[in-house]
């Protein structure tokens, strides 16, 4: 005890000097448990129980707060009977608060005259006492209630969830429990023999995790398939050639702008997309949206990121401070960074996603994942992200599905640098990295600065690393703190005296190296701890722009707080899907990452159904042509990973195909004047019952159009469902059609649909001349 009363022989005793007893011995235990145990608000004891339909009850316990102590000697009853929810469910935190009392209500004769001692009875409190009161605060109504706001001066004990009849559960407040110094010692007993058994296990873990990653992308990918594959394109386009052929050529209709077609001659009405096919008769486009902009299940961030529910949890923890570093110690400079973005996926969905046996081309080039720009073996270029088919093709960036019906592409990797956005700030530099070893959602960052200055902003990057060391190029989140936002902290132990750094959240791979960089004119000093190893990571400063690695036994003091979700799987309500004559066909694109072992999917229903059809699933929900269709998100995944998307700069667009075509090609030059030519298309999903399908030929030289062929003769090369085959048809010219030898050609095409709820397409078109 700091301070105590002195008492003396035949000294006066005031009634300040007994008080003083009292006071000071508090005093001191107040500083004894703020300094020694705790100076947060916590709470022991006060176990809440149900006792009735709609009462519970409050066993004693104690208050604490900033190192005072309030008590509840005796149990508290609460009854919920008059604020029970009327349709669906509540949730109420009961908090606890802490106020001083007098009580102990005595008689005491109370001196009235000093003179002749006359006294007067009275009954007064003879007791002052720290006492614990309890309120109640209730969240609203709804049929996936929320908790309530609590005020930062109560703490809660418990929350009780109410249904229209009474409590329907209790959840203790556990992480508002008081830890004795018993219970410390129990858990540091139990971490001890733990880490006896598993330490060394664990110390190497993220090195095992980290090996792993390396050797999964050192095995060899589909690269190799695809060379043979294009061997095998080669081979069957020669036997198609004829012996005294004089002039050839072949189109796949990958891409519009990279094929042969000709858009611009008056009637030209098709759509070029891996094959020539039917146009949107109607389409609408728009952005995802939610169906509520307040859904209280999930969270948007700044940048449209749409996640589930979630918390945040602590995963990387250094925080022992040794000693403070100067950032504005080093070189003052132009820093130039980049900013990567999200992989891109898009879904396609329908009737008219009928599979074209073209995409065997794709396999036969190579493909710049970063500018979207495949180049074929002849060197032609093609922005598109390529495809496949009835199989996955993937490797190490990007991965393409082709089935009937269903079209995916997605980029594999969690950030791409297919869109950059380029950023220039001055200032010091300095960073750390650090080894992640499990895959989640990162939330913030809390950062431990011993002084801070009034002025200088802080820059604060999240980078991928290049050798170990950060890579500004490739910049996957930033943020940054103004210089009043900055907290000096004096205990490393308080969660006040850090700094939180939020940040939109960002995914991380396992076994994946990251940098933490700031950047700043100010003269602020962060902690560094010594001899960590936990975060596996290193210090850096840097000048002119390159990091040059600093102290090896220091790093600097950093939290790592990652998302934990409320549920592992979620039902997202979005905007609905509507477009006048009917839907046939959605195409959903968006900037999102589905790390393994998640799932995101999108389902429909259409309007007076009451199933739910999913995207790219069994069963089709455009069979109808529905007007309207419900449109939802499926998140499915674990506490600690789910998969994201942002609502931002996203589409959706929904469609339905004319029941007719026009295709033009451009005018092909011929090797030699010819009246001997021969077109040979191949039709993929072609019934003859429901479909039509002719080839004209134009002499551009002589200015002759719309010529029919004198035969047309038709090869069926696959049968599909036994209506809808694969077939080549092969039509031809002679002198007979062509009165005059002609050097330049065009070809026009020309396709019918019965329904557009069957359609077929022209995978590819061949021309030869004799």
């Amino acid at each position: 005890m700091e301070k105590q009363v002195i008492f003396r022989d035949r000294q006066e005793l005031q009634a300040g000097d007994l008080s003083n007893i009292g006071v000071f011995s508090a005093e001191a235990v107040d500083r004894l448990v703020r300094e020694g145990l705790t100076d947060e608000k916590k709470f022991s004891e006060f176990t809440v129980s149900k006792t009735g339909t709609t009462s519970v009850t409050v066993a004693p316990g104690t208050y604490w707060s900033n190192g005072e102590r309030y008590v509840r000697e005796e149990p508290h009853e609460i009854d919920f009977l008059s604020r029970l929810p009327l349709v669906t469910k509540k949730i109420a935190a009961v908090v606890v608060i802490g106020s001083e009392i007098e009580t102990n209500i005595e008689p005491r004769d109370i001196l009235i005259d000093v003179d002749t001692g006359a006294t007067e009875p009275d009954s007064v409190a003879m007791q002052k006492m720290r006492y614990a009161e309890f309120q109640v605060v209730y969240g609203t109504e709804n049929s996936a209630p929320q908790r309530p706001t609590v005020s930062t001066d109560t703490v809660v004990i418990a929350w009780i969830t109410l249904g229209t009849t009474g409590v329907d559960a209790i959840e203790r407040a556990t992480e508002n429990e008081f830890m004795s110094l018993k219970r410390m010692d129990l858990r540091a007993t139990e971490l001890e023999v733990w880490k006896q058994a598993a330490g060394e296990q664990l110390t190497t873990l993220g090195t095992d995790i980290s090996n792993i990653n390396d050797r999964l992308r050192q095995m060899a990918d589909s690269s190799v398939l695809a060379r043979i594959f294009a061997d095998v394109a080669t081979i069957k386009d020669m036997l198609e050639l004829e012996d005294d052929y004089s002039g050839y050529g072949s189109e796949n209709f990958l891409a519009l702008d990279q094929s042969i077609s000709d858009p611009d001659v008056v009637g030209y009405y098709a759509k070029v997309e891996e094959g020539v096919r039917f146009p949107d008769a109607n389409a609408s486009a728009t952005a995802i949206q939610l169906f509520n902009p307040q859904e209280p299940s999930v969270l948007v961030a700044g940048n449209g990121l749409c996640l589930p529910r979630y918390t945040e949890v602590r995963r990387l923890n250094i925080d022992a401070y040794h000693q403070p570093l100067s950032l504005s110690q080093y070189e003052y400079q132009e820093v130039q960074f980049k900013t990567i973005a999200l992989s891109a996926k898009r879904l396609r969905f329908g009737l008219a996603r009928t599979v074209c046996n073209n995409s065997e081309f794709w396999k036969t080039g190579t493909f710049d994942y970063s500018k979207g720009i495949f180049t074929d073996k002849l060197g032609r270029t093609y922005q598109a992200l390529g495809t496949d088919f009835d199989a996955a093709y993937t490797n190490a960036k990007e991965k393409f599905i082709r089935l009937q019906e269903f079209w995916y592409d997605t980029e594999v990797e969690y950030y791409q640098e297919r869109v950059t956005t380029d950023f220039t700030v001055n200032g010091a530099m300095v960073a750390q990295t650090f080894l992640n070893t499990q895959a989640g959602w990162l939330t913030s960052f809390d950062l431990y600065f011993t002084q801070v200055a009034a002025t200088g902003n802080v820059r604060v990057l999240l980078t991928k690393t290049a050798g170990g060391k950060p890579d500004l190029s490739r910049v996957i989140a930033e943020t940054t703190i103004a210089a009043g936002n900055l907290v000096r902290g004096s205990n490393p132990r308080t969660a006040s005296h850090w700094t939180r750094i939020s940040l939109a959240p960002t995914a991380l791979e396992a076994g994946e190296r990251y940098g933490l960089v700031l950047i700043t004119s100010g003269d602020h000093y962060v902690g560094l701890t010594q001899g960590a190893n936990y975060g596996a990571g290193t210090l850096f400063y840097s000048t002119d722009g390159a990091f040059f690695q600093g102290d090896l036994t220091l790093d600097m003091m950093m939290r790592a707080n990652f998302a934990s979700f409320t549920n592992t799987r979620l039902e997202l309500d979005l905007a609905s899907l509507n477009l006048s004559g009917g839907i046939n066909d959605i195409d959903i694109a968006f900037e999102g990452i589905t790390p393994a072992g998640t799932e995101l999917h999108f389902e429909v229903r259409p309007e007076g159904s009451g199933t739910w059809f999913r995207i790219g699933g069994s069963g089709n929900p455009f069979l109808g042509l529905p007007a309207l269709v419900r449109f939802r998100a499926v998140f499915v995944g674990t506490k600690d990973l789910m998969p994201g998307f942002k609502l931002t700069g996203s589409d959706v667009t929904v469609s339905r195909p004319a029941v007719t075509f026009r295709h033009h090609t451009l005018p092909r030059n011929l090797p030699a004047a010819s009246q001997s030519i021969k077109v040979i298309a191949i039709l993929d999903y072609f019934n003859e019952a429901n479909h039509n399908f002719d080839v004209l030929l134009d002499d551009k030289q002589h200015n002759v159009l719309n010529i029919a062929p004198a035969t047309v003769v038709d090869e069926v090369l696959g049968e599909g469902d036994g209506t809808r085959k694969r077939i080549r048809r092969t039509c031809e010219w002679t002198s007979a059609q062509i009165a005059t030898a002609t050097n330049q050609i065009a070809i026009r095409s020309d396709g019918t649909l019965t329904a557009a709820t069957e359609v077929f397409h022209v995978e590819r078109l061949t021309y030869l001349t004799f």
